[in-house]
């Protein structure tokens, strides 16, 4: 990684690198900023005017396309991307899990979901914590550099979040999620969840052929009535940031699409947020400033303090189509099968066994509890599950599209401000 970012800085990258911090077991979390002309603080960015953006990639080791992705951008930026940081200046944690990063294992022992590469690194950092729970109790070191060299320095108006999944089968190359805690302030990650993540989604598919959706999971592989987002707690990286009032972006590659194909279209992802924030850049700041103002006032007691939610439950956005997995249900003579889940055609093929696809209609819930089906194999290292006795089928290209009900942030309770806040109801199951 160093010898890497060395290349980048003797080839002209116009970039700077220091640490961050050091890991668990004292290795270097190397952090780079990349500006043209150079910026080396938060005083300097804001005096040329430019928008802060940090990337984050490995925040669990062996989900490691965002490190790989992180690392092509930057390359890039010393050229034909180089006009970027006309209006960006861009911060990068492309190892932040160093520890888990390097702790190698076949991938069938530590990515049992995974489609390679063979050897890979484990989920936890070197004081076995899982990273993206930690944002709260700030146990780990890592964490705790973070907080005190990106946010309370930098306070970047976008974080961007990089992983990949661990559960569904579905037919999507990367899923995504704005922020879900309710309680911060709505602005930022409004235009985050309704304008911005729309919009990349559209521009993937049009311009790269890569089909993305809203990140979730199916309620049950065989029966699917609910594609189900994550618990919107604070304890998870997008959600600290939101409830910070800024703007984040969780990127979950899809695990069973081949290596290369993850690398690639979390580096397509990556692209077109940068495209989009230098092009929205006013904007972003005006909600920035907003949110701050508003809280702001809240906290010196001259404006209402909104009611905050202390307890979640499901709300839904409606009923629109989702490429799944059919998962045929167990028999005498079936084999064991991924847990997988759905109703429609998808492209790539990513499974094994009879064919049996079929279409159907379920509700499709934005705050994710993943749920487990009727039996269960005791669980894997990493987070996923496998269903014991079932059979996931091959998808049929020439079936029409199943439809899915998805409740996001809905239901809402109306706090003394007079404006919805978005209630869901949490798990404790969270991003691959």
């Amino acid at each position: 990684m160093g010898a890497f970012l060395d290349s980048l800085q003797l080839a002209g990258a116009p970039i700077a690198v220091s640490e961050l911090g050091t890991t668990a077991l004292g290795k270097p979390i190397y952090f780079v900023i990349a500006s043209d002309p150079a910026v080396t603080s938060p005083g300097e960015a804001a005096a040329a005017g430019k928008l802060v953006i940090y990337l984050q990639g490995n925040i669990h080791g062996g989900e490691v396309e965002g490190k790989e992705a992180v690392l092509a951008v930057l390359r890039e930026l010393a050229g034909a991307r180089r006009d970027l940081l006309q209006k960006l200046v861009i911060l990068v944690a492309p190892d932040y899990n160093a520890d888990g990063n390097d702790a190698f294992d076949p991938q069938a022992t530590n990515r049992s979901e995974q489609n390679g590469p063979e050897l890979v690194g484990r989920r936890p950092d070197g004081l076995n914590l899982d990273l993206n729970r930690d944002y709260f109790k700030a146990e780990a070191p890592e964490t705790r550099a973070s907080l005190a060299r990106v946010y309370d320095t930098w306070d970047p108006a976008l974080m961007v979040d990089l992983h990949t999944t661990d559960g569904t089968r579905h037919g999507y190359l990367l899923t995504y999620s704005p922020p879900l805690d309710p309680n911060g302030p709505p602005g930022p990650t409004l235009f985050v969840r309704d304008q911005m993540l729309p919009a990349l989604r559209k521009t993937l598919q049009d311009k790269y052929h890569e089909a993305i959706f809203d990140y979730g999971n199916v309620d049950n592989p065989v029966e699917p009535r609910s594609w189900d987002t994550y618990a919107p707690l604070g304890w998870y990286g997008t959600n600290y940031v939101g409830l910070r009032g800024r703007m984040a972006i969780l990127s979950e590659a899809y695990s069973h699409a081949d290596f290369k194909t993850r690398v690639q279209v979390t580096h397509d992802f990556l692209v077109e947020i940068l495209n989009y924030a230098a092009l929205h850049a006013d904007e972003i700041r005006r909600l920035e400033r907003e949110a701050d103002r508003q809280t702001t006032l809240e906290g010196a007691g001259l404006a209402l303090r909104p009611a905050l939610a202390v307890t979640y439950k499901l709300g839904s956005r409606g009923v629109e189509p989702v490429v799944l997995e059919v998962m045929k249900p167990p028999d005498s003579t079936s084999v064991r099968g991924r847990v997988g889940g759905g109703v429609s055609s998808c492209s790539p093929p990513v499974s094994s066994g009879p064919t049996a696809s079929r279409s159907t209609t379920v509700s499709w819930t934005r705050s994710r509890g993943r749920s487990q089906p009727a039996t269960t194999c005791p669980r894997p290292r990493g987070r996923s599950r496998r269903c014991c006795g079932s059979t996931a089928s091959t998808c049929n290209a020439s079936l029409p599209s199943g439809r899915i009900r998805w409740r996001p942030s809905l239901p809402r309770s109306r706090g003394p401000r007079g404006n919805s806040r978005d209630t869901i109801r949490s798990s404790s199951a969270g991003p691959g």
